[in-house]
């Protein structure tokens, strides 16, 4: 069953969204409403997203593979940790999605110890 619920963009800007459901709970699925096209993972009750897909099937992909890396329904405080943040980001770019997170925060942090962890292992890109 969908529900709504309200996105804060931290400019004091907010947008009210019909959120899915997923198998991860604390994780919905939503489109970014009049954004555009693209589905995003969200953390429900902090309504930050984590990701961004061109489709709402890799959305859901990506909740179900983050199943059991933390708890979901915890407020956003008990989420900040590099491992969380990290399985994060795999799960997000293993299911053809874009990782969000904001400047100068730990999942920006810890996206870029990740990019330079993967460049400098063999094959990784440059």
């Amino acid at each position: 069953m969908s529900a709504t619920i309200t996105l804060d963009h931290g400019n004091g800007s907010t947008t009210t969204v019909t959120a899915h459901p997923t198998t991860t709970p604390g994780l919905v699925v939503h489109d970014r409403g009049p954004f555009g096209n693209e589905w995003r993972l969200t953390h429900y009750q902090s309504s930050n997203a984590l990701g961004e897909f061109d489709s709402y099937v890799d959305a859901q992909d990506a909740a179900e593979a983050l199943y059991g890396v933390a708890d979901w329904t915890a407020g956003p405080e008990e989420l900040q940790s590099e491992l969380v943040i990290w399985k994060a980001i795999d799960a997000v770019e293993n299911c053809n999605g874009r990782f969000l997170c904001r400047k100068g925060g730990l999942g920006e942090q810890v996206a870029g110890k990740r990019a330079a962890y993967l460049a400098a292992q063999p094959g990784g890109a440059a």
